[in-house]
């Protein structure tokens, strides 16, 4: 393996309803064409888990659910 180092990218916001969800899987989406992406839900309402779950399912990948 290379010595490539991570970048962490967060998006976040105090307000609800401002599309962070919509924004994190758009902007995943985007760079997982070119890069490994790791998406990290720590949503109370898990939203981007919940848009993703079946597509999650089905590509056999680990899902782990924690309650914060």
């Amino acid at each position: 393996m290379g010595n490539k180092k991570s970048k962490i990218i967060t998006i976040a916001s105090i307000k609800s309803d401002v599309g962070k969800s919509t924004s994190s899987i758009m902007f995943a989406t985007f760079l997982a064409q070119k890069y490994k992406i790791l998406l990290i839900d720590i949503d109370t309402q898990a939203s981007t888990t919940s848009y993703h779950y079946d597509d999650i399912q089905k590509s056999g990948v680990g899902l782990r659910k924690n309650n914060i």
